[in-house]
């Protein structure tokens, strides 16, 4: 009977292995399950405390906000330890939810990374109010005061910048549904903060001189009014000198393009680029400087016409919209006008791009009238604002939409502003990211782009060889009434320039990327020749759109890339009466 008994004892054997196994992969697989639930709870668990800690940090509660970072950073860190266990790394391997797990893994890393650095610094310091300390106060800037930021900002800024590295390694396209919008939500709030710091650090390095510590500073302000839109925005139609003194900020001479003239001929030679894109009109008249978008170009000439006419040195140009206005109202709350008219956040683009010219019938009447909205918010921003805070995220908010621009004659201070979108720089060397951009600028000689929306699209569609084809499209319409030609002659233009009344002519300027090339423009689906200028190695393609009231019209048109270019491309476009940001970054065909 033994002998027929011991066969059974290997089969047995396997079978309890079997068994053995089987139990480890079930509790190996409740275990990373309970973990996948924790780490879960202690980053949704974070999120709470983040909010709380906003909260603390902007009423100024030192003591909440200690209690609030406390609590994430416990959180954050149990979640960063979970995620480094070595089950978690081998799982990250794994198909389907190995990108997912990673990208937990990081985002747990960078939050407890900037809980340790970045917040610890902030909550350590949240008496340090940045934004009030930025801001002006009784027409003074303290310089000594913005001097002493420059340790913490700069702190924060390191790490800020180190995490968000760590985050641009993450291939969002590859997350899942369940993970991907908080990704991208924690992703775009620390790329955010961190653009927000490095404009800050940046400004505490170069606002010390630009407010005169040294010597006193003479700066152009130039109001863009986007009612006759240009490529940086809008026509630079009122202008004002502004004097810094030892952080002592005061108004000067105002003047408007019409007063300083036209020129016999171009105050600073021109490429011959720029003379077939812009014609000599750009060099020649103070309201067309900024026909091109290239704002560094822009403050040059406005420099050199301010010059001639007035014989005042500048130290630097800036560069203000009339829709930043509106958003700089909500910090300083509302201008009352002479005439009775109030300001408001909410009013103040129709006010000041429409209905100025249904309300006054003289051009003296209207400058005198933008004069004063100049020197009311000037009074307003520098005699105390009542929320720093709320100021600072207006101006953020502008720069972003391409609103404001600024440029220091100052070589060292300029090299501090150049990189970002605040420089307004055209990008001339090619580089992995491939540029393109879609400039507007109105050639009806009118108020009519006040009715102009316009939107813009790119995607990459293919790759081969490390050049990238990019489709681009966009859509021009006009939301004037139906009976436009009956409104006044300062916003139809009166046909003087050979635009009917009512309807409104529009060039626009294609830049694609350094050593591509544009082809294929089609205008609601009709092909149409769009010859291109090569300027310093970037093809740049003139057309113009005519828009009769409620008209849309749509383009489309192809880019292909230079060699390298594998990265991304980033579209750039001319702000207008609608929001948004003014560049954003499309996703590559290339990987």
């Amino acid at each position: 009977m033994s002998s027929v008994a011991q066969p059974e004892r290997p089969r047995r054997r396997k079978r309890l292995w079997l068994l053995a196994a089987l139990v480890v992969l079930v509790a190996v697989g409740g275990y990373f399950t309970w973990t996948v639930r924790t780490v879960r709870s202690d980053l949704l668990s974070a999120e709470f405390d983040a909010t709380q800690l906003r909260t603390a940090v902007l009423g100024h509660d030192q003591s909440a906000a200690k209690i609030a970072l406390t609590s994430m950073t416990t959180n954050l860190d149990s979640a960063q330890g979970h995620t480094k266990s070595p089950l978690w790394r081998v799982a990250e391997v794994l198909p389907y939810v190995g990108d997912d797990l990673h990208a937990v893994r990081v985002v747990s890393t960078v939050g407890a990374g900037l809980a340790h650095g970045a917040l610890a610094d902030l909550v350590a310091e949240v008496d340090t109010n940045i934004a009030e300390q930025l801001s002006p106060k009784h027409g003074r800037m303290n310089v000594s005061a913005i001097e002493g930021l420059r340790p913490l900002v700069s702190r924060v800024h390191n790490s800020l910048t180190a995490e968000a590295d760590k985050l641009a390694d993450i291939d969002a396209d590859k997350l899942s549904g369940w993970v991907r919008p908080s990704y991208d939500k924690f992703a775009d709030q620390v790329n955010s903060v961190d653009q927000a710091f490095d404009a800050a650090n940046r400004a505490v390095a170069v606002l010390p001189g630009m407010l005169g510590k040294d010597s006193p500073r003479t700066y152009l302000l130039a109001f863009n009014n986007n009612a006759e839109i240009r490529a940086t925005g809008g026509l630079p139609g009122a202008l004002a000198i502004l004097k810094a003194d030892h952080g002592k900020l005061s108004l000067g001479t105002q003047s408007n393009a019409a007063e300083i003239g036209q020129f016999p001929q171009p105050v600073l030679p021109q490429s011959t680029a720029e003379r077939e894109i812009y014609d000599t009109q750009v060099a020649e008249f103070m309201g067309d400087t900024n026909f091109t978008p290239e704002f560094p170009r822009t403050a040059d000439l406005m420099r050199a016409m301010w010059a001639k006419k007035y014989h005042q040195h500048l130290d630097g140009v800036i560069s203000v919209d009339s829709v930043s206005l509106a958003y700089l109202l909500a910090a300083t709350g509302p201008l009352t006008m002479p005439g009775g008219v109030t300001l408001t956040s909410a009013n103040a683009a129709s006010q000041l791009l429409n209905a100025v010219y249904l309300r006054l019938p003289t051009d003296a009447q209207q400058n005198d009238f933008f004069e004063a909205v100049a020197s009311g918010v000037f009074a307003k921003l520098t005699g105390g604002v009542r929320s720093p805070t709320a100021l600072m995220q207006n101006i953020s908010r502008s720069v972003d939409e391409g609103r404001i621009h600024v440029h220091s004659f100052e070589p060292s201070e300029q090299k501090e502003i150049d990189g970002t979108q605040l420089a307004g720089e055209l990008s001339f060397k090619n580089s992995a990211t491939p540029e393109v951009g879609l400039y507007l600028n109105d050639a009806t000689g009118s108020k009519m782009s006040y009715y102009l929306r316009s939107t813009a699209n790119l995607t990459s569609a293919s790759c081969v060889s490390g050049v990238q084809q990019l489709a681009g499209s966009a859509t021009f319409t006009s939301l004037a009434p139906a009976d436009a030609k009956d409104l006044p002659v300062f916003i139809t233009g009166g046909g003087i320039y050979g635009t009917p009344p009512g309807q409104q002519l529009v060039f626009g300027r294609v830049y694609g990327p350094v050593g591509g090339k544009l082809t294929n423009f089609q205008f609601d689906g009709k092909h149409s020749v769009v010859p291109s200028v090569d300027d310093r190695g970037r093809p740049v393609a003139t057309f113009a759109v005519l828009l009769k009231p409620g008209r849309t019209v749509k383009m489309t048109w192809q880019t292909r890339t230079g060699p390298g270019q594998t990265k991304g491309a980033r579209l750039t476009m001319t702000p207008g009466m609608a929001t948004g940001a003014a560049t954003r970054t499309v996703g590559s065909a290339c990987g």
